[in-house]
């Protein structure tokens, strides 16, 4: 359908009268209706830049601002945004056709500021390739491939960054009027705060490996409580620690500060740095330079894993009865996010699933693991999901309804 059928199609629907689909495909007939505005938005600022460099008198910004009822900052960003669709052609056609978002263009604007003159050139010049990443991604995550490919072209650039990020690094803390807690803030560059995290992680399963206390929230905040419990025990130089959640006084005589990160990254990556095909996952989607990796690779623990083509884990234990770190490692290097498609919590915050349900007889072995996410979790146990996995980890998922969905092997689910 044309913009202008799209339009008259919409104008003619009454929301109250639609069913789930009907309101899915309305959304997605309006936003094809906004991309194609970007694009005309676009063009319009780009001729006001025309017209601005033939005449003082126009002031873009203040035009853009004054003609939209936006602020002067929109009118920025507005015009940063018709930059960088003039500069890659191939981005500006997929948004007029829908296949992008603004939030899109945003991303490649404020990647291609911190570019020069003749690295933005190079940069345009893989325009196909960078639409065809966009089309497959979330915003987050072309934006995560943008900073990558930007590093490529100055291999400065993530250092440098880096660097201001550990001067803007700073800690804050204030009692809270309302609740009356204390509470800490803690702003850390991206490599001191996976460092962080994985010590965390470590003081977490250390303290709590034999059991929680009782006194320990259910639910999504419980993480959060055991996290605030290491924190708390690795910040005490005291010969004890009073954890003060029913767990008495443990020994730490020497805190435990050994951490472990898993990290799955290509080894051409790890020796030589970016290239076109580079493979990155921390975990928590921290933007890194190589060079961090490699100084980390100095003090924590290596993970060694190995994949296949279709990116499925090889040859990790499976004798345990519930999922061991092992097969959770494994599963965090083959699945960035929950194994379901579209969904984005990462799969470090997952819960392994057997397909087989343990109580059906179903084994705690790698091949019937499943990274999920609580809500989807839930969606399978509760709410009628079906779920079957081939040797390829293909997933099929037969919904309450009978309908099916079948995704690929977790090597094409992965962002590159």
């Amino acid at each position: 359908m044309s913009v202008s059928e799209l339009v008259l199609s919409l104008e003619a629907i009454d929301p109250s009268l639609l069913d789930r689909d009907g309101v899915n495909a309305a959304l997605c007939s309006a936003a094809r209706i906004h991309s194609w505005l970007e694009v005309k938005q676009a063009h319009l600022v780009r001729r006001l830049k025309a017209l601005a460099e033939a005449s003082a008198c126009v002031v873009p910004e203040a035009d853009i601002a004054a003609a939209t009822r936006t602020s002067r900052g929109d009118a920025e960003r507005m015009s940063k945004r018709a930059d960088a669709l003039g500069a890659l052609p191939e981005i500006e056609s997929a948004l007029s056709t829908g296949q992008l978002s603004a939030s899109h263009v945003d991303a490649l604007a404020r990647t291609m500021r911190d570019l020069t003159p003749e690295q933005r050139t190079l940069f345009a010049a893989q325009g196909a390739q960078h639409a065809t990443i966009a089309q497959r991604s979330t915003p987050e995550q072309f934006a995560r491939y943008l900073r990558r490919e930007a590093q490529r072209f100055s291999k400065r650039a993530g250092e440098d960054r880096l660097i201001q990020q550990r001067k803007n690094s700073g800690v804050r803390w204030w009692l809270d009027s309302d609740t009356g807690m204390w509470v800490l803030r803690a702003e850390l560059d991206p490599e001191t705060g996976l460092i962080m995290q994985g010590r965390l992680e470590n003081a977490v399963d250390t303290l709590f490996r034999s059991g929680i206390p009782d006194t320990c929230p259910s639910g999504h905040g419980q993480q959060a409580h055991l996290r605030g419990l290491a924190f708390v025990q690795l910040t005490s130089h005291g010969p004890h620690c009073d954890t003060g959640s029913g767990l008495g006084e443990r020994r730490i005589d020497q805190p435990d500060r050994r951490f472990e990160v898993s990290i799955v990254i290509d080894l051409e990556t790890l020796r030589h740095g970016l290239h076109e095909h580079s493979l990155i996952d921390n975990g928590n989607g921290a933007d890194l330079p190589v060079e961090s990796y490699r100084r980390m690779a100095c003090s924590a623990a290596l993970i060694p894993v190995v994949l296949n083509s279709a990116g499925v884990v090889l040859d990790q234990g499976r004798e345990i009865r519930l999922a061991n770190r092992a097969q959770r490692r494994a599963l965090r290097a083959m699945y960035a996010t929950c194994a379901l498609p579209d969904c984005t919590v990462r799969s470090k915050y997952c819960e392994p699933h057997h397909i087989v349900w343990w109580q059906h007889n179903g084994a705690t072995d790698l091949d019937n693991l499943l990274p999920l996410c609580s809500r989807h979790h839930h969606s399978v146990h509760e709410g009628g999901w079906q779920l079957a996995m081939g040797p390829d980890r293909s997933l099929t998922i037969t919904y309450p309804n009978g309908e099916q969905r079948i995704t690929g092997p977790p090597s094409l689910r992965r962002e590159r």
